[in-house]
């Protein structure tokens, strides 16, 4: 957090008046817990008054949260430098926010952001002047400040485009692509076909237990045909003669 302080002439108390700002969170908890500002506060206004009398303390009278939304959006301004100066140095970014005063009245919050040189005396936080309504422009004079370069070439940092990341190929309807979905289609048929032959054969042919399934003797005998298949392959392979040996 950033903050400034100035006095007020208001005779024959003292008035001191401290701005509070950060620009890129919401305001952290003051070391004095009675200035502490609305949460979520970009930027607080605090009026400390100090009694006229010698032996008085000075207490807070007034704490405001001149911009209390911490996801505020300001209107951003840039003034390039004047001509011949050495680079940016001297160039501005104001932030104008929409904030409130005390009586909740519109005021216009201005934090100019000034560019200054590296290694040079810098003003963390002034106040460049202020309104009667409260309205008020602070100034940070910082080399942190300062634009950057870009770099050259974006993502590619070569002087050339970054390449496009090229697309995923498509792989269908997903796991497997094309075979996967004709797999799919053929154990759901071979599943249908079960499901309408076995009530088809129950109820219209009246037949009851395991002969009730269509071609139940194929399916009985299916394991028998793979494995004289098998032995079929197997012998080609290795060139060996299966039938009868002639005595």
């Amino acid at each position: 957090d950033l903050a400034v302080s100035t006095d007020i002439p208001s005779p024959p108390s003292k008035t001191a008046l401290t701005y509070r700002v950060n620009l890129c969170k919401p305001l952290g908890a003051p070391a004095d817990a009675t200035e502490a500002c609305a949460s979520g506060s970009l930027l607080c206004q605090v009026l400390r008054v100090t009694p006229p009398t010698a032996d008085a303390k000075p207490f807070v009278y007034s704490v405001v949260p001149l911009v209390s939304d911490p996801n505020a959006l300001p209107q951003l301004t840039y003034t390039p430098p004047a001509a011949g100066g050495a680079g940016e140095v001297g160039s501005t970014l104001s932030l104008v926010y929409a904030g409130k005063n005390a009586e909740g009245a519109a005021v216009a919050m201005t934090v100019v952001l000034e560019c200054a040189a590296a290694g040079s005396t810098t003003d963390p936080l002034t106040i460049g002047s202020r309104a009667a309504d409260g309205s008020a422009t602070l100034r940070v004079r910082s080399a942190a400040a300062c634009p950057q370069p870009a770099t050259p070439g974006g993502n590619g940092g070569d002087g050339k485009p970054a390449p496009p990341t090229p697309p995923a190929p498509d792989t269908g309807n997903g796991g497997g692509g094309g075979f996967g979905t004709f797999l799919g289609w053929v154990v759901f048929l071979f599943i249908g076909y079960l499901i309408v032959g076995t009530l088809y054969r129950r109820f219209v042919l009246k037949i009851t237990g395991l002969e009730q399934v269509p071609h139940y003797e194929f399916w009985v005998s299916l394991p028998g045909l793979a494995m004289e298949l098998f032995r079929t392959i197997k012998a080609k392979l290795t060139g060996q003669q299966r039938g009868y040996i002639q005595v």
